[in-house]
């Protein structure tokens, strides 16, 4: 059965369109968002979750609004949940944090896209 539509994806994906082209698309079993092949984005259940080269030295560092997140996929990377209001505010005033994940996003696209495909090695009968 298909997951139901979160209720701020339309409207997330708008504001996203103001950075650039954005793709919507299933991932880690949410609905997200990618530039090209790159993750971009994912809603969890009350959060937009973006991906982020800040060092956080404890989840009680981040500002109101913020929180560590850690998918099971991606132990190692380091995610960060803004946390959704009635109106949405919250992306506006964490939109920094935002505008850096689609700038990490954009760049790891042209990285994966400029990358020599490898030869397949055929078998020898």
């Amino acid at each position: 059965m298909a997951k139901a539509r979160h209720p701020y994806f339309d409207l997330i994906q708008e504001e996203l369109a103001l950075l650039g082209e954005i793709t919507p698309r299933s991932m880690f079993g949410h609905q997200g968002y990618a530039i090209g092949s790159s993750v971009l984005a994912f809603l969890d259940d009350e959060a937009l979750v973006v991906k982020t080269e800040k060092f956080i030295e404890s989840p009680g560092s981040l500002p109101k609004g913020l929180h560590f997140f850690m998918p099971d996929i991606f132990p190692s990377r380091t995610w960060v949940a803004i946390e959704f209001d009635d109106s949405l505010r919250s992306l506006k005033k964490h939109w920094s944090l935002i505008e850096e994940s689609y700038n990490l996003a954009s760049q790891r696209d042209i990285l994966k896209k400029s990358k020599p495909k490898r030869k397949s090695k055929k078998k020898l009968s």
